[in-house]
């Protein structure tokens, strides 16, 4: 499967105001980051510059940008190229994730609101071809066993229903939240654990298969509920949750949390 298309790039790059370069290696980390790219090597550069519609000295500076972070590597000789990388956890994620958790609450809130439109809209303009994409989606989430096959895969499912929602603003600002979430959420030293994701993909999938708006809608809410749960487990398990005395995290995620 591939998201490799003008139309989510150009998402991902946004209409902002700021320089080309910076603006090109936002894009494409986040691009990196939600692995919207199948496989470990990413196109090459021609290729990716024609995607972004920018000169290859332009997507040159932002791949050196990506290699110094960590995100990428590149390779010379025979089966050379740029690869993508997961970053490990930071060593410092505990107090990073401190400081940001203000904005990781506001992104699941804002996906919580906002995906399940995404769903109900694409549930009107649902077709065979996009239903036979997302069950390929399910199916390769249930099969991975790596953290990278997953997020791929996930990324397909989320990103193409935006897509079909038919809403240029609408998948930008689920493109760009989701990638800004698990940008942050990859510095956590947390463990590929799959959990219910895969019965809940399913679930929403076949909502849209039957074109039902509503069944739609409340199966992506449901699925990004059960998902700020299991992160708020998680932060518990890491003892930044629920139960930690005077935790601004636990209150956050959950009203009433740590009472």
């Amino acid at each position: 499967m591939s998201l490799e298309n003008p139309a989510l790039l150009q998402a991902l790059l946004g209409d902002g105001i700021g320089p080309t370069g910076e603006r090109v290696a936002e894009a494409l980390r986040r691009a990196v980051v939600l692995r919207v790219f199948a496989g470990e090597r990413l196109p090459p550069e021609r290729e990716l510059a024609r995607l972004f519609e920018v000169s290859r000295i332009t997507l040159r500076q932002a791949i050196r940008d990506l290699r110094k972070e960590g995100h990428v590597r590149s390779r010379a000789g025979r089966g050379g190229g740029t690869y993508q990388v997961l970053r490990p956890p930071s060593r410092a994620w505990r107090s990073r994730i401190e400081r940001a958790w203000g904005e990781l609450v506001e992104v699941l809130e804002f996906r919580v609101l906002v995906e399940p439109l995404a769903a109900r809209l694409a549930a009107r303009r649902t077709s065979r071809p996009l239903v036979s994409t997302l069950r390929r989606s399910v199916e390769e989430m249930g099969d991975s066993r790596r953290l990278e096959e997953f997020r791929h895969a996930d990324s397909v499912f989320h990103l193409l229903i935006a897509e079909a929602a038919g809403n240029a603003r609408l998948l930008q600002a689920i493109a760009t939240a989701r990638a800004d979430f698990l940008m942050w959420r990859d510095r956590l030293p947390a463990p590929f654990r799959p959990g219910n994701n895969v019965q809940e993909h399913a679930r929403v999938l076949e909502a849209l298969a039957m074109r039902d708006a509503d069944a739609a809608e409340e199966a992506m809410r449901a699925h990004l509920e059960s998902a700020k749960r299991d992160f708020r487990r998680e932060m518990r398990r890491l003892g930044l949750g629920p139960g930690r005395p005077g935790s601004v995290l636990g209150s956050a995620l959950h009203p009433g949390g740590g009472r």
